[in-house]
């Protein structure tokens, strides 16, 4: 198994397999009888999404990065559909949590826990699972089988419409909703109280939903295309043909 994935590693980059296919793949390279070398162990981690920081990889840092994805593993539920709860549950995983709710997506997290959570929030809050879900990549694929409309999946601005209006009118908690606005970068008072939060939140969708449809306007009222009149097509015929002409592409001989 891990020489495939290895493999996979190398001809594609980061791979998914199932959570629980991967947990017991780390356990098993973790056990002290595991005769994985230094390069194996940064394949696995490369492949599972796993950024090794610093000049040199040793094999510790790398030992300690395993072992805090499998904890993170155990403690996240990586397929719950319900928006509001991934984003309240954000701010409260440790740091192998948020890696495997980042490899669960195909996003991948650098930084401290903090960096973490804002590109987590991002992804979310953009629409990119409709981007991701044909990847095989479960987590973005349950989120939007949620907002699928007779058979038909949103594209990217849509599922972020239907997200953001879940976030609105959801149970999402203070601390992750201001979160969510500084991504957002919409202005907000520290001491907004959750109501003016969520007020703030739909004001910002209304004018995301009010640009959208204003471009889908200008689009439809346009006058692109325009016909050129039979006296244009002629002048534009006429200067093509002076301009290809054997006295315009004459080839004069150098002197110097």
């Amino acid at each position: 198994m891990l020489s495939v994935l290895c493999l996979s590693t190398c001809l594609l980059g980061p791979v998914y397999l199932e959570g629980e296919v991967v947990t017991l793949l780390v356990d098993a390279i973790l056990r002290p009888h595991s005769r994985c070398s230094t390069v194996q162990l940064a394949d696995i981690a490369r492949a599972i999404g796993l950024v090794a920081s610093g000049a040199k990889v040793v094999r510790r840092k790398l030992v300690s990065m395993l072992e805090d994805y499998k904890s993170g593993c155990a403690s996240v539920q990586l397929l719950d559909v319900n928006v509001c709860v991934v984003v309240n549950n954000v701010e409260g995983l440790t740091r192998g949590g948020l890696l495997s709710v980042g490899f669960a997506h195909g996003v991948t997290l650098q930084g401290n826990r903090d960096s973490m959570r804002d590109t987590l929030i991002s992804h979310l809050s953009s629409g990119e699972c409709a981007l991701h879900a044909c990847k095989n990549l479960p987590a973005c694929a349950s989120i939007m089988q949620t907002f699928v409309v007779g058979h038909v999946s949103p594209d990217r601005f849509v599922l972020r419409m239907c997200m953001l209006d879940a976030m609105c009118s959801g149970r999402i908690k203070s601390l992750p909703l201001k979160r969510l606005l500084r991504v957002l970068k919409v202005p907000f008072e520290s001491d907004m109280t959750l109501p003016q939060l969520r007020k703030t939140l739909g004001r910002y969708v209304q004018r995301l939903r009010t640009e959208q449809e204003h471009r889908i306007t200008e689009v439809a009222h346009s006058d692109w295309p325009v016909l050129l009149s039979d006296q244009q097509k002629t002048d534009v015929v006429k200067r093509f043909r002076e301009a290809t002409s054997s006295e315009a592409l004459k080839i004069a001989s150098c002197g110097y």
